[in-house]
């Protein structure tokens, strides 16, 4: 299938440019809230994922063996289980 170049519109004259230019001045607060919002956070959590830390001493740098704890042992049916059960438990309160 080919695309319609006949539906791009082209903005030749300063005023449009001028124009288009100011539209995407205006996006860059939305980009930037969306990017401290949901990017930086699920960053953050990856990182803290890779350290032995309680909170209260200084954390330890373990790489990926919380993930292979977590993984090799009894515990991910466990959490699999509470996550089933937590979701239908919060279906049921809401209906």
């Amino acid at each position: 299938m080919k695309a319609n170049k006949k539906n791009k519109i082209k903005v030749t004259s300063r005023a449009g440019r001028k124009e288009e230019r100011s539209a995407y001045l205006c996006l860059i607060p939305a980009f930037l809230g969306v990017s401290l919002i949901s990017y930086l956070p699920t960053l953050a959590v990856f990182v803290l994922s890779v350290f032995k830390w309680n909170g209260l001493s200084s954390p330890e740098f373990v790489g990926l063996e919380n993930f292979q704890r977590i993984f090799t042992k009894e515990i991910l049916l466990d959490l699999v289980l509470f996550l089933f059960l937590f979701y239908y438990d919060l279906k049921l309160l809401f209906l």
